[in-house]
């Protein structure tokens, strides 16, 4: 499926339906279904007019076409399910398409015969009888004037196959760079709403679709050159981050990854509203970046409101990244402990992530029990800063994915992540941080990687001696 932007004057190119009932099982059990798209075009989104601070239009005259390649889902109201692929083209310009395929089990007349059809198939895509479940990739690729294939979801639903008018689900950005040196861009939420990930989509009392459930949510979407770098804007160099229809309450922030390893960021602190069926035109993104964030984008909205309240200096109603790096280490925890949940107890049992801990380069210790059964946390990342790790304090961070231990650091002391069983452990000092007892739960067998000029003298210092077998060379470091 792919987006093209076609230079006449109709921003929505018509659709002949045909009359015949194709849904009739042929000799060799296929069934043909026939795709038209239900809605083109659109106007531009808040994203838009919020980030760039004046009147920026989307594409007008577009329509969107299918490919060859392209595969559906294609399910019935008694539970029957198959793949249909591809078969032909109809109407102006090919903008309708004919799939064929069969169901691996009868069209019963007795229960409802409406069909369900997705785009892009996946084996993994399910049907409850009134809702679709699917994945949004949060890592999409850039294709230069169009949707990357497999990014675009689009549902339908008839009675008849001869008869699927597809609606988008989705919506998000279009978007346009001036310079050569960027290879990746990055839309994240501010409040940590979902962007992407494992979701539950069904239709409204209108027939048009809607979110029902976020079963697995991801903050963040990733638009990647392949192979290379990002094409500078002229006609068709534009690209699109398809994303998950909601209201971001508070703003998102855009990265702009460069060649050179730097970074250039486009900070949005107002809400946003991503709207289906609707990809805002963000021409020459760049030329609006900056070289600092200016503000930290913690996702957890109680922390964020308690550290604003005692962090915030200058009363601007934002954590600023030079705030947030005089904090102290006890100042920080002070606050951070004394955060409460209304009925849920303290912010270590709900809180699912704290990457944002990386902007308080003023703490350089943590407490005995600092962050003890944060259970949900799946990603703390730690201050470059860090030069102290106390007495089990992050003891019991069972879904902790994975760890990195700065390289300013030169004491972690007994227990510190007994319990944490991460995919693995990334330990920079060179020279070997002294060690308490069992500093990592013995009963695992994480890998330990550390600088490879100092993996013999890792193995044979006291403290990390009991994780010999563990410890390999960053060489062998894949993330």
């Amino acid at each position: 499926m792919k987006k093209m932007l076609i230079l006449l004057t109709l921003a929505v190119l018509p659709v002949t339906m045909a009359c015949s009932r194709l849904a009739e099982p042929e000799s060799s059990g296929e069934m043909t279904l026939r795709a038209s798209f239900a809605e083109s075009g659109g106007t531009r989104t808040q994203i838009g007019a919020t980030m760039l601070g004046r009147w920026d239009w989307q594409i007008t005259y577009d329509t969107i076409f299918w490919n060859r390649t392209d595969e559906l889902n294609v399910f019935s109201g008694s539970g029957a399910a198959g793949k249909f692929a591809w078969s032909g083209s109809y109407g102006s310009y090919g903008v309708g398409a004919l799939f064929t395929g069969a169901l691996d089990g009868p069209v019963s007349e007795t229960d409802s015969p409406r069909f369900w059809a997705f785009y892009p198939y996946n084996p993994d895509n399910t049907f409850d009888g009134n809702s679709i479940t699917f994945s949004l990739p949060s890592e999409q690729r850039a294709y230069r004037g169009s949707f990357a294939p497999g990014t675009l979801p689009h549902l339908a639903t008839s009675e008849s196959l001869d008869e699927m008018p597809f609606y988008n689900v989705c919506g998000g950005a279009c978007f346009s760079v001036t310079r050569t040196a960027v290879q990746s861009v990055v839309f994240r939420s501010n409040g940590g709403e979902p962007l992407s990930g494992i979701v539950r989509c069904g239709i409204d009392e209108d027939g048009i679709p809607v979110i029902k459930e976020v079963i697995e949510g991801i903050d963040s979407v990733v638009v990647s050159a392949s192979p290379d770098v990002l094409i500078p804007d002229n006609r068709f160099n534009y690209y699109f981050a398809v994303m998950l229809p909601q209201t971001l309450s508070g703003g998102m922030t855009i990265t702009l990854r460069l060649t050179d390893g730097k970074a250039l960021y486009i900070p949005i602190r107002k809400p946003v509203e991503i709207r289906r069926n609707v990809f805002g035109y963000m021409q020459d993104m760049d030329q609006y970046a900056q070289d600092e964030i200016p503000s930290v984008p913690i996702k957890d909205i109680h922390i964020r409101e308690a550290f604003i309240k005692a962090f915030d200096t200058d009363k601007d109603g934002m954590l600023s990244v030079s705030e947030a790096a005089a904090v102290s280490s006890d100042r920080f925890f002070s606050v951070l402990n004394g955060i409460y949940v209304d009925g849920l107890g303290n912010i270590g049992q709900v809180c699912t992530s704290f990457e944002e801990f990386r902007y308080f380069t003023g703490v350089t210790s943590i407490p005995v029990m600092g962050f003890q059964y944060w259970s949900k946390a799946t990603q703390i990342t730690l201050p470059e800063s860090l030069l102290t790790i106390g007495t089990a304090s992050f003891s019991y961070c069972s879904s902790l994915k994975n760890l990195t231990i700065p390289e300013k650091v030169r004491k972690i002391d007994n227990f510190a992540f007994a319990g944490c069983n991460p995919g693995w452990v990334v330990v920079k000092p060179v020279t070997p941080p002294s060690a308490g007892t069992d500093i990592f739960e013995k009963t695992y067998s994480f890998p330990i990687y550390v600088p490879d000029a100092a993996v013999d003298t890792y193995k044979n210092t006291e403290g990390w001696s009991t994780y010999t077998d563990r410890i390999r060379p960053m060489s062998e470091f894949v993330e």
